[in-house]
């Protein structure tokens, strides 16, 4: 599930070539934090409603680990930075190939 309000906003609809490079931020399960923790920081962290920082916790601690946001690489390793100082294991992917 991807945090549409963590992406660039305003930004072009690109394709082919020309397509701006997306970084990805995914916040994966670990034995540390406790389930209702990790709802807490997606909601405040993202402005999520309850209901939806529920849904991708669910998501995380089911699959294992989820994608949370897209963006531009420096917008990206912030929200990470971010996601580590509340001791959350998130990791920055690279762009999109499509």
């Amino acid at each position: 599930m991807v945090n549409h309000l963590a992406s660039d906003p305003g930004t072009p609809a690109y394709t082919g070539s020309t397509r701006l490079k997306q970084w990805r931020v995914t916040v994966s399960r670990d034995p540390v934090n406790q389930p209702r923790y990790v709802e807490q920081v997606l909601a405040n962290q993202f402005s999520m409603s309850a209901e939806e920082a529920r849904r991708t916790r669910l998501e995380i601690f089911n699959l294992g680990q989820t994608e949370v946001a897209c963006g531009t690489r420096e917008r990206m390793e912030a929200l990470v930075q971010a996601l580590h100082t509340y001791g959350l294991r998130a990791t920055l992917g690279g762009p999109d190939t499509k």
